[in-house]
């Protein structure tokens, strides 16, 4: 686990960060929580999948802010801790107008949530935050290989008469939540291009098997934020790199636009068929 997730050497991680026991926990808490998250919606599991998100969650945040090897530069207080309490702050307003038990509930356990992500982003090295989200989507699609190949494949068939209903859903996750999710995944493994070669592979991986979850769930905005995304981070890449880095990536960039004229007629019917783009809603 700590193979992956250990910055490559000259990486700034941090004046104080070391690898330890401890941040190797915590890092292990944080995967935990981003992987039960694809259980969230099934309705067996659901709501032992998000309480052991959330409590996996506020564990690492409280075994970062317990170790002082895991002190970094970063402020806890900053702008995005003040804008998270006064929104709850708000939220319990709202609560005690409204005399709404549930919604008070609600804003404590998003608080916990928003309040501990924010001590962990202050103690833990981006990198390894980074390198961490990659690996558990990295064993999100792998379980999504072995438990829905199936639907996944039939998803992807256009030839299916009944194609909208057919759309993936994995482990009950509604599609447009899928496109949602396997976005923020698609955007977060392209981080992995600044990481260690092994880094760069899994990224890759992980970009490649997010960009088959948006396609399969026919998720229409959560492809073209992706491919926003995308394009600008090529753009803002291609800015900093040196010349002889422009040039392989105007080389790749050709041979994807090449393979793109010389089977468009094909591309286009399998997008337009995928994301019923001839139908009147």
């Amino acid at each position: 686990f700590e193979m992956f997730l250990s910055p490559p050497s000259g990486t700034n991680v941090g004046k104080h960060e070391q690898t330890t026991a401890v941040t190797a926990i915590a890092s292990f808490m944080i995967f935990v929580a981003m992987y039960v998250l694809i259980f969230s919606n099934t309705t067996a599991y659901s709501l032992i999948s998000q309480l052991t998100a959330l409590a996996s969650i506020d564990i690492a945040a409280m075994i970062l802010l317990l170790s002082p090897s895991s002190k970094t530069s970063n402020r806890i207080i900053n702008p995005y801790l003040v804008i998270i309490v006064a929104m709850g702050m708000l939220s319990f307003i709202v609560c005690l107008v409204t005399n709404s038990l549930e919604s008070f509930l609600f804003t404590i356990l998003l608080l916990l949530a928003a309040i501990s992500i924010n001590f962990i982003a202050s103690r833990l090295a981006p990198d390894r935050f980074f390198n961490i989200v990659i690996v558990a989507y990295l064993f999100i699609l792998i379980t999504i290989g072995v438990f829905e190949s199936d639907a996944l494949i039939e998803s992807l068939d256009i030839s299916n008469p009944l194609k909208w209903a057919a759309r993936f859903s994995p482990f009950e996750m509604h599609p447009n939540l899928v496109g949602f999710f396997f976005g923020v995944g698609m955007m977060v493994s392209l981080y992995g291009v600044f990481g260690s070669r092994l880094m760069r592979i899994l990224g890759s991986f992980v970009a490649t098997g997010s960009l088959l979850m948006i396609l399969a769930a026919s998720a229409r905005g959560s492809l073209l934020a992706a491919l926003a995304t995308f394009s600008l981070f090529i753009f803002i890449l291609y800015s900093k790199i040196s010349k002889k880095y422009k040039f392989l990536v105007l080389f790749y960039l050709s041979i994807v636009l090449m393979f793109g004229l010389i089977f468009s007629g094909e591309l286009v019917a399998f997008v337009t068929a995928q994301f019923e783009l001839d139908s009147a809603t």
